[in-house]
This record gives structure tokens, sequence and C-alpha cells, in this order.
């Protein structure tokens, strides 16, 4: 294995990798009721579960806010990438979704610090393939 798949960086990447799953197959169900589509949360398109990505409300990814589930959604690579994840719009629909109280909430936790073992990402890890395999019901 490289330096990049071991140690701390390699455990944050496959935890975020399971993370991310999760949250596409989540928003998938819940928007379309299908794992091979789902609704982007900022601009509402229709798109195939491979294109989507896991898009977070808060800039940086801090470690208090990166496996958040109320502050990541799936989003469309144009929303996501683009349009650096149309803000906006993600603001509007936070708000219409969990009020203001949630939102405000997640902007203070963004300053919190919050520090990783590789122990603790290898167990976020495996809470989230656990979870996608639930939604799955044990099987995609």
């Amino acid at each position: 294995m490289s330096v990049k798949t071991n140690g701390l960086s390699g455990a944050k990447k496959r935890a975020w990798k399971e993370f991310s799953r999760f949250i596409r197959i989540r928003d998938c169900l819940e928007t379309t009721g299908s794992t091979k589509h789902g609704k982007c949360f900022t601009c509402e398109k229709i798109i195939p579960y491979q294109d989507l990505h896991a898009g977070h409300f808060m800039d940086g990814r801090t470690n208090a806010l990166l496996f958040n589930e109320q502050g990541t959604h799936a989003q469309c690579s144009e929303c996501n990438t683009a349009k650096g994840g149309n803000k906006t719009a993600y603001k509007r629909r936070m708000l219409q979704r969990y009020g203001g109280r949630v939102v405000e909430e997640l902007q203070e936790l963004r300053h919190r610090p919050v520090k990783y073992t590789a122990f603790d990402f290898d167990m976020e890890r495996q809470r989230y393939k656990r979870l996608s395999e639930e939604l799955l019901g044990g099987a995609e």
C-alpha cells in the first residue's frame, strides 16, 4: 500500500467514501424511491446515482461537519462543483427542511475543532457501510 492509502489520510478517504455513498443512497431513496437516480438537493434535477456528489452545506468540510448527515446532501456536479455548492439555494433548502435553528447550529459547529484518529475514521467507515447496507436491505 502507498502512503496515501495508509495512515490518517487513507483512513479519512475510506471513511469519506462510505459516508458519501450513504448520503447518495439515502437521498436517492428519499427523492425517487430508487437507488438508480436521485434529486439534486439544490437544483432538484433528477440525476443518475453515479453522477451525484455528497455536497456539504458549509464550505471547508471541517472535521466537525465532515460526517454531519443534516449538513450533507446529494448534489449534481454542476451545483456542487461548478457553482461552488450553489450556496444560496442550499441555504434556502436547509431552512425549509430543518429550520433556522439547525442552520445556526451547523454554522457554529463549523468552528469547533474536532480531531480524528485513524481508528475514529475506521469506525465512521464501518458505521456508514452498515447504514448503507441497511438502506439497501443487505444487497445492492
